[in-house]
């Protein structure tokens, strides 16, 4: 495999869009690149529960595949049309799960130009999920002064001698 194949994955799914945890698997320990670059790797056995296979340069299943039969596999370079650099089929496939917004963020982080990216529709779940999530922090760090504030009060109150 090409190294700039290796670096579209790794960058674009683990680093600009922050879609993924990616771990490099291989059959064994390394692989060799095409200009003789070892990259160390898990081996596939021993990577444990993989949510998908990105195979890098490869256009029709691998025995790395094979290796992981119940695992859904994806070949950016299979999917690549005439023209397309490495970078813009792991774009699209961005685009798809994550959201078009989320690769075009992704694209501008790396300096890419933006490729024709499938239309995307409905929110992206993981964007969303995190503003919720954000949005909920946010209104409970607010009340805990408030909270604290009623806590104080009741006890002053419990506190306080009954008058006769």
């Amino acid at each position: 495999m090409d190294e700039i194949d290796v670096a579209a994955a790794a960058e674009l799914y683990g680093g600009a869009a922050f879609t993924a945890h990616v771990v490099p698997v291989a059959e064994s320990g390394e692989i060799t690149t095409r200009h003789g670059m070892t990259l160390l790797a898990t081996p596939v056995a021993k990577a444990g529960k993989l949510d998908r296979l990105v195979i890098p340069g490869a256009t029709s299943r691998t025995p790395l595949a094979a290796a992981a039969p119940d695992v859904p596999v994806f070949l950016p370079a299979a999917a690549a049309g005439t023209g397309n650099t490495s970078f813009d089929p792991i774009l699209a496939d961005i685009a798809r799960s994550d959201g078009r917004h989320v690769a075009q963020t992704a694209a501008k982080y790396i300096e890419y130009p933006l490729p024709a990216l499938p239309q995307q529709g409905g929110a992206p779940v993981r964007v969303t999920v995190i503003a919720i999530l954000a949005a909920a922090l946010a209104i409970a760090v607010g009340l805990v002064p408030a909270l604290i504030s009623r806590i104080r009060v009741r006890r002053r109150g419990a506190a306080r001698p009954q008058a006769r």
